[in-house]
């Protein structure tokens, strides 16, 4: 059986396949926050992208992991905090971006 973490990942990828836009980088960060690096078209906004993944990831996530979430949140059928923080690539390099979200899982 995969661990939470792993089936946080293909979740997200398979929210990705049935969406507009790219998940480029993630990781998750001492068990308790995601870094996602994401690709989408102007024509979305990030809190489009942001409801979208989260949503869909904690339906698919109760679906697949309803007895270890149980476990954490025994009331609601919750996962996600209700804050996130965004930014874009424009200060620095993509690359910079990308090697810091690949080494929050180190």
């Amino acid at each position: 059986m995969l661990g939470i973490e792993d089936s946080v990942y293909e979740v997200l990828r398979s929210v990705e396949a049935d969406s507009d836009f790219t998940i480029v980088a993630m990781a998750v960060d001492k068990g308790d926050h995601l870094h996602l690096v994401v690709k989408f078209k102007p024509s979305l906004s990030a809190e489009q992208v942001v409801r979208r993944l989260k949503s869909y990831s904690t339906y698919r996530l109760w679906e697949r992991e309803a007895a270890h979430l149980k476990v954490f949140y025994w009331k609601r059928r919750v996962l996600w905090a209700k804050g996130y923080f965004v930014g874009t690539v424009g200060a620095v390099s993509e690359s910079v971006v990308l090697d810091y979200v690949r080494n929050q899982a180190a």
